[in-house]
């Protein structure tokens, strides 16, 4: 299993390079998983990290192949990481100097990036966070908030983009339906832990992981959250189980 999630991870990799965080807080998953036996732990992280490798290094040969260097991403993806940690607008990404290689530009959007996080560290707390709350937010809102009936169809597929339109809570209504979305996720999160410890809250640890991996390089909300607005999913219909189960035990049924 850690060799495959390794594999999995390597794949995810090529798709997002930010993604290679979520192999850090995999190992801590995993070292609770395993009961803080470390020799275990140290066993599976090495399979976490060869089924990385296995799944990466055809990629990285074939650059070699191509460039004479070993290189994962290619230069633009660099610059535009660099761009965003800097002041400059848009996403104009910061230009070749006349003669420079690829590689003496990458080490420099890179060092250019670390110097602005050290001289800029208020800033860059803030974009990360911000992001960061951002996809937390968009995750809870998966769940519907409309307070209106339309048509019979809008029930079996989306006929209005009602998402679009809303900007915060408009009215106590909206609001209250936000709240009770809160408590039952709490209590499906409080109701995993209960029934399987640690592992119960694996799925929230890859939302908290995907979530700052994409704060990072300031991604977040739409399409970003795809990967892992099912947690928000899992945890309310465990919340909802949970209350349901109370109520019947409640009634001695």
């Amino acid at each position: 299993m850690p060799l495959a999630a390794g594999g999995v991870m390597g794949l995810l990799m090529l798709v997002r390079t930010q993604s290679v965080l979520l192999v850090f807080f995999a190992m801590a998953a995993a070292l609770a998983a395993y009961g803080w036996r470390w020799k275990r732990w140290l066993q599976g992280c090495l399979l976490l990290c060869a089924g990385i490798l296995v799944a990466i290094i055809p990629w990285v040969g074939r650059n070699y192949a191509v460039t004479g260097r070993v290189v994962f991403d290619q230069t633009e993806q660099t610059g535009i990481f660099a761009q965003r940690y800097t002041d400059l607008p848009g996403y104009s990404m910061p230009a070749r100097d006349p003669g420079e290689s690829e590689e003496a530009y990458t080490h420099r959007m890179v060092a250019d990036t670390w110097s602005y996080t050290i001289s800029h560290p208020g800033a860059v707390a803030g974009f990360v966070s911000a992001h960061f709350l951002n996809n937390e937010i968009n995750t809870v809102l998966v769940m519907p908030l409309r307070d209106a009936f339309y048509d019979l169809d809008d029930v079996f597929r989306v006929t209005r983009s009602f998402w679009d339109d809303w900007d915060g809570v408009g009215n106590w209504m909206e609001g209250l339906k936000l709240a009770l979305t809160l408590v039952l996720i709490a209590v499906g999160i409080a109701g995993s832990f209960r029934r399987w410890g640690a592992a119960g809250l694996i799925p929230l640890l890859m939302n908290v992981a995907y979530s700052l991996s994409n704060a990072l390089v300031r991604n977040s909300g739409g399409r970003y959250i795809l990967p892992v607005d099912w947690i928000g999913y899992v945890y309310f219909a465990i919340g909802l189980l949970e209350v349901s189960l109370g109520i019947l035990l409640l009634f001695g049924l």
